[in-house]
């Protein structure tokens, strides 16, 4: 779960990037810094468990604002 929660939220920074792949590398980054610099993903299961939650938590709401909607090409 973790993983494609984890994928919404890079295709959305893609897009708000304007297909900067760089934007997601810095993102993706950053959040692997993040998991070890607090020792999240080994500290506990309900540490770890809550994290699978908040991405999942933030991967719906970008969907159910629309926010991964396909871009139509300007006429």
């Amino acid at each position: 779960m973790l993983t494609v929660a984890t994928s919404v939220i890079l295709s959305w920074v893609y897009r708000l990037g304007r297909g900067s792949v760089l934007a997601c590398a810095l993102f993706h980054g950053v959040i692997d810094v993040m998991f070890v610099a607090t020792g999240v993903l080994s500290a506990s299961p309900s540490a770890f468990w809550a994290v699978v939650v908040l991405h999942v938590a933030v991967a719906a709401a970008l969907w159910w604002r629309g926010a991964l909607r396909p871009v139509t090409a300007a006429a």
